[in-house]
Order: structure tokens, then C-alpha cells, then sequence
């Protein structure tokens, strides 16, 4: 007897299914043949593809039986894609679903954008590729191409540039996307094709709607001609003349209307024109463009007459470095030009200066005065200015610093150009000697001011800062004789230069203790002791003194003292 045991092919086409036969009774051994090309002579048959197979199988004795065996494939796996492609060129609203059949289920899917869905959304136009794999194992591919509609163009007329209120028709003309356009102006209203008439510059809109709703637009600039005042100008060579004299005026317009003219009220002239006038003039040029309208510039001309001019007479007599006004009489204009000049090199353009003479002398001023125009008088002179030395105060001291032991100084008077004195010290003192000497009767700083004079009276002056410092001394006994007569019973401080507070005396015993203390220099130590009540061992004391200066500062000074009896 003989059995078997198959396995079908995984996949459609694919050669490996397998069979194996059993057999029970007969005689070993077994011969065994399959009927497959080339024929197989094992008890199993293997590589083989979906069909019908017979097995014989003979024993040793010559034996011989069969069975039949049936080896079955799956249907072929197949894949197709149903496809809505985007709405608007470069759009992503398409997506792409897959069909499935064949092969054994379920399915798996893997999309080229790493989606595994059957389908995949939201899409622009592409190449997508899916492979599926069933649960055999098998897999088949595909791609799906994704289309869009052709982009979506419109084309509208030109910008273009009107008179105001000039009727223009305005087209528009789409192609692409899916078809049948439909047309908005804003402003103008529906239609490829509107009528506008601006009366100023205006920005029209044309939106294009197609069969799928994809959307374009475009602009137009409708503008309009329109003159600016700042794009006509006159240039003048010379805006202010002296009588017969000419200039040159050019107009110019700078605008963007190629229609302009120019036309000039004076002259049917170009826009270059010379002009000699006799009187202040306005001379107007006026631009016209083909709409009509017009712009209008002027330009004065000032015809200056020559001035009637005179100077004043002489400034007299001043010192050095002494400030003298100039000024003239006449047709004075605060828009002319003056020139002076003052003798000594120096010159202003100033109608009314000011000038300082460095150096005595005589000097002639002269002035010449131009018109606005540059209209020139002849230069005139009038008599000199006298310019007076000026005392030089010059002294010095003795010296810069004393001590109030001896606060006097010596000044000595090195003047020059002068003969007249006067001294002021500093502290309330004056003098009229030439070379004086002064006393400070305290310290302190002190600031010294000769004045001089000469006889033109032109003074001068000059300072000079002395100081007096504080110096002090103290005196001090080194025995004094406290026994009752009278003669040096007193151990007291004597001194100059110090100040009456923060004055103090202590007195110290050979043990250190205080047996005395007094705050007024005008006291002193009898020599009693502590208590008071009788006077002190024979013996040296330690005495210590504390006091300041006039200027506050603070000195300490000791020393010793013999008691005798």
C-alpha cells in the first residue's frame, strides 16, 4: 500500500511544491519512479509546480502499485490602483487607493512614502510606488502616477499711463488649468474684458476661477498724467544784477510726461534764455502736457542800483588792545558786502566791526562796499586812528613767603610806559609810592595788584600772591623755687603762635601719677602736691604740654622740671 504527504507551491508560478510517498507491505526493497521530467526515483519529489503526479513503486520481488497526487498554487497576485489626481497644478490634495487580489490574505502594504495604508491622501502630482506582500510571503509592486492639470495662466494688459477721465478697455485672457474661466475685476465687475476711466492713478485686479476651482490673478496700473510743482524748476546764473549787466535762466522739468512744453512769458524762447533787465523783473515759464494741464514757475531778478555810500569821520584816539567800532553813512543794506580793511593788516567783512589794535601807531581805515548784486563803490579812506602804548605793569618781591616773626615785604617796580601808581596789598592797605614796603599783621595769603597809568590814560595791571605763615615757640622753665619769696615760685608756659583753646599742662610725679592739670597758659604750678595743701618734695617732675598753632594744628611736647625748696 502506498500514501502521501504534499505540500502546494507557496506562489503563483513558483516550483516548489513537494510530495513523499509511504508504503506498507510487499518486499524490500522499494523502487520508486514519479512522472516528472526528469523523472524522479527517491520517495520524495521535490521542485515541483501545481499538477497532477503518479508515484509508482515496485518491491523486490516485482510487485508493483501506484497513487496519485495533486499539487495546487495559489491565484496570481495582482495589484491595480484607482487615482484622483490634485485639483490645481501644485496642488496636494490628490490621493491614490490600491486594489488587491490573488495571493492568500492578509496583505501587507508598504508605500514609497513609508505609508503602510491601502491608500494614500493628500498628494501632489508624482510617482508612487506600493509593494504588497500577502501572507504567503509573495509580493508584487507597482507604481501609480499621479498627473495634475496644466497651470493655471492669465494675461491681462499692459500698465499703461491716461489722461484723467480717458476711457481705456482693460482684457484679460486665461489658459490652463481644467477650463471654462470665469472672470472678476476689482474694480470693474465679471468679464475677461471691462471700460475703466481713472481720474488718478488706480490698481485694477483680474481674478480667474477655472472648472476645479484653481484661482490666478494679475494686476493692471492704470495711471494717470499729473504734473508735480517740484519737477519745474528755473535755475538762475545771477538771481541779483547791477544795472546792465545779464544772466542766464534755465527751466527744467523733471518729470516722467514726455508731452510737456515749455513756453516762457518774456519770449517765445527756449528753455535757455538770456535776460538784461532794467528793473527788478519776475520772469515765468510755464509747462503744458497733452491733457492740458499746466505748471508754473517764477524767478525774481533784482536790479541793484549803485549805492550812495559815506564813512564817518575819524575814531580818534584809543589805547592798545583797545576795542574800536567802525560804521558807515548812507544807503546802508544789511545784505551788501563790506570790506574794511584797518591799516594794520587785518580786514573785516563785517557792515558795522569791531577791531583791537595790538600795537600803538597811526593807522588809516579804509572801507569798500560791494551792492547784492556785486555792484562795486570805489574804495574811500578817512583820517587815522591813533593808537596810545599802554602801561605795562610789571613788579616783583622781596619774596613770596614770610612768617608772621617778620611779615614785611619789599616790592620793587619794573614798569614800562608808566608813571602813575597805585597799590592795593590785600588786606585793606594801599599806596601810591612807587616801590613800596608793606607789613601783614596776621598770616594768610595775599594777593597784590599794581595798577599803572600814563598820561594817554591807558592803564594796566598785574598781580602777584604773597603768603604770611603762622610760626609759634614755647618756653619752658627747667627749675623753678616755690619756698614763699616771691622770685620764681611759679612753674608756668610761655609762648607766641599758640592758640588760647586746646591749650593744656599736666604735671606727673617720679611714679607717673598726675599731681597737676590746667587748661589756661595764663596759669601755672605752685608746686603744691596733689591735695593741694603743701608743697611738693624736692625732686624732678615730668611736665607735658599740649596745645595748636593758629592754624589748628595740634603740637605735644614734655620735658622735666626741677623742684627746689
Amino acid at each position: 500500500m502506498v500514501e502521501s504527504a504534499h505540500t502546494d507551491v507557496a506562489c503563483f508560478g513558483e516550483n516548489n511544491g513537494s510530495s513523499t510517498g509511504f508504503v506498507s507491505g510487499g518486499t524490500l526493497a522499494y523502487t520508486y519512479s514519479w512522472n516528472t521530467l526528469p523523472v524522479q526515483t527517491t520517495a520524495t519529489a521535490s521542485a515541483l509546480i501545481s499538477g497532477n503526479y503518479v508515484l509508482s513503486v515496485t518491491d523486490a520481488n516485482g510487485c508493483a502499485t501506484s497513487m496519485n497526487v495533486t499539487i495546487t498554487e495559489p491565484p496570481l497576485l495582482q495589484l491595480s490602483f484607482n487615482i484622483v489626481p490634485p485639483s490645481c497644478n501644485g496642488f496636494a490634495n490628490g490621493n491614490v487607493s490600491s486594489n488587491v487580489v490573488g495571493g492568500v490574505a492578509p496583505y501587507n502594504y508598504l508605500w514609497s512614502t513609508t505609508e503602510t495604508g491601502t491608500a494614500i491622501h493628500d498628494i501632489t502630482a508624482g510617482q508612487y510606488s506600493l509593494s504588497i506582500t500577502d501572507s504567503k510571503g509573495c509580493t508584487v509592486s507597482s507604481t501609480a502616477v499621479v498627473t495634475e492639470p496644466n497651470p493655471l495662466i492669465v494675461t491681462v494688459s499692459a500698465d499703461t499711463t491716461i489722461c484723467p477721465g480717458t476711457a481705456i478697455p482693460l482684457n484679460a485672457f486665461a489658459q490652463g488649468g481644467s477650463g471654462t474661466y470665469q472672470y472678476n475685476w476689482v474694480p470693474g465687475g465679471n468679464g475677461n474684458s471691462i471700460v475703466v476711466n481713472p481720474m488718478s492713478n488706480q490698481t485694477y485686479s483680474c481674478t480667474v476661477t477655472d472648472n476645479n476651482g484653481c484661482v490666478i490673478s494679475a494686476n493692471v496700473q492704470v495711471n494717470t498724467f499729473s504734473l508735480n510743482p517740484a519737477d519745474l524748476s528755473i535755475a538762475a546764473g545771477a538771481t541779483t544784477l547791477c544795472l546792465q549787466d545779464s544772466t542766464q535762466l534755465v527751466a527744467t522739468y523733471t518729470g516722467n510726461d514726455p508731452t510737456v512744453v515749455l513756453v516762457w512769458s518774456h519770449c517765445p524762447c527756449a528753455a535757455s534764455t538770456i535776460v538784461t533787465p532794467f528793473v527788478t523783473t519776475i520772469y515765468t515759464v510755464t509747462a503744458t502736457n497733452q491733457c492740458g494741464q499746466q505748471l508754473i514757475a517764477n524767478q525774481l531778478i533784482t536790479v541793484t542800483n549803485p549805492p550812495m555810500v559815506s564813512l564817518n569821520p575819524s575814531m580818534g584816539e584809543i589805547c592798545v588792545n583797545e576795542s574800536v567800532s567802525f560804521s558807515s553813512q548812507g544807503d546802508n543794506d544789511p545784505d551788501w558786502g563790506y570790506e574794511w580793511t584797518f591799516g594794520d593788516g587785518n580786514s573785516s567783512e563785517n557792515p558795522l566791526p569791531t577791531h583791537i589794535y595790538g600795537e600803538e601807531g597811526h593807522y588809516t581805515v579804509s572801507l569798500t562796499v560791494h551792492t547784492l548784486g556785486g555792484c562795486l563803490l570805489d574804495s574811500v579812506m578817512f583820517s587815522s586812528v591813533i593808537v596810545h602804548p599802554r602801561a605795562l605793569a610789571i613788579f616783583s618781591s622781596s619774596s613770596l613767603s614770610e612768617t608772621t616773626m617778620d611779615p614785611t615785604f619789599h616790592f620793587t617796580n619794573n614798569s614800562q610806559n608808566a608813571g602813575i601808581y597805585s597799590w592795593d596789598f590785600g588786606d585793606g592797605s594801599n599806596s601810591i609810592i612807587t616801590s613800596p614796603s608793606h607789613t601783614y599783621e596776621t598770616f594768610g595769603f595775599y594777593t597784590i595788584v599794581l595798577n599803572a597809568n600814563n598820561e594817554f590814560n591807558c592803564p594796566g595791571s598785574t598781580e602777584l600772591t604773597v603768603e604770611v605763615t603762622s610760626s609759634y615757640d614755647l618756653y619752658v622753665p627747667n627749675a623753678f623755687t616755690p619756698d614763699g619769696d616771691k622770685s620764681n615760685n611759679i612753674f608756668q608756659v610761655q609762648g607766641y603762635g599758640i592758640a588760647e583753646d586746646g591749650f593744656g599742662l599736666q604735671i606727673f610725679d617720679r611714679w607717673g601719677e598726675l599731681i597737676y592739670s590746667s587748661g589756661d597758659m595764663s596759669e601755672g604750678w605752685d608746686g603744691s602736691n596733689k591735695k593741694g595743701e603743701d608743697i611738693a618734695q624736692d625732686g624732678v617732675y615730668t611736665w607735658v604740654v599740649q596745645f595748636k598753632d593758629l592754624r589748628n594744628g595740634t603740637h605735644v611736647a614734655n620735658g622735666h622740671v626741677s623742684l627746689l625748696k
